[in-house]
């Protein structure tokens, strides 16, 4: 019987929620968390299957995890992830991401005077891609919508990102599959009656102009609101960073790519 929910590894998780509904069969190993959390509470990061190349983990000698590179790993990695009581090592399979997008925001984001992303005065969010061929390349972008109180921002974590065209901004990545996302506060103040659930989220460019034009989206309704939940690249940049997500694809195998979009804002 279809539910609705996803089955990672024959345990029931709710995507929209973000937990799992099932406890954790291995929840005896790790008393310090609640036995319905899985993998950090985070299954994107640990068992998605459909990644290969960059894995999060935290390598011997340093001292917090980080992405690494494996050119040659087959989706999927054994690392250590602790020591149990008796001292012995306590390994996980990670599965890796072939495109991985790290976006560093701030709850304080702020445009120009004039009201572009980037310049003097300005506030960007800072987003790094992780590309298929094991290089880095950085962005600036914005997180924060239009008006954040009019409109609502999407919480931080960790999201699935596929190349979809927005009917305003054309080819751009749509999160989750335009699937509801929770809004950072956890009320939608646009639309309160979807539960304060963001739906039809992407990651596009803002206008191709700089500065913005009617950014704030106070006119018509908000109908002219550049991004309402949307993640925004900086006009000028979004040629660069689309080619950076998409390298070294052409348009029939542009349909299968994954990528892995993680948020965080400070």
């Amino acid at each position: 019987m279809e539910t609705g929910y996803d089955y990672f590894e024959a345990r029931t998780y709710d995507s929209q929620l973000g937990r799992f509904l099932q406890v954790d069969p291995l929840w005896e190993k790790y008393f310090e968390m609640n036995p319905f959390v899985g993998m950090n509470n985070n299954p994107n990061l640990i068992i998605d299957p459909t990644g290969t190349d960059w894995f999060y983990y935290k390598k011997e000698g340093e001292e917090e995890a980080d992405w690494h590179f494996h050119k040659d790993e087959k989706k999927a990695m054994e690392n250590k992830v602790g020591v149990d009581a008796d001292g012995n090592d306590i390994k996980a399979i990670i599965s890796g991401y072939s495109v991985v997008v790290l976006i560093n925001g701030f709850t304080s984001e702020k445009l120009t005077p004039n009201g572009s992303i980037t310049g003097d005065g300005a506030r960007p969010a800072e987003i790094t891609v992780l590309q298929e061929d094991g290089e880095k390349s950085n962005f600036d972008g914005y997180t924060m919508s239009s008006n954040m109180e009019k409109y609502g921002v999407i919480e931080d974590g960790d999201y699935i990102g596929k190349p979809q065209n927005h009917s305003t901004y054309g080819p751009s990545f749509v999160l989750n599959g335009g699937a509801g996302i929770k809004d950072y506060w956890g009320y939608n103040p646009y639309k309160p009656k979807q539960n304060g659930f963001l739906f039809g989220v992407y990651i596009h460019k803002s206008n191709s102009n700089t500065p913005f034009e009617n950014y704030g989206g106070e006119l018509n309704e908000g109908k002219s609101a550049i991004s309402k939940g949307c993640i925004l690249i900086a006009g000028r940049q979004w040629a660069s960073f689309y080619n950076s997500v998409t390298k070294n694809r052409d348009q029939n195998s542009l349909s299968t790519l994954e990528m892995l979009i993680s948020i965080r804002r400070n």
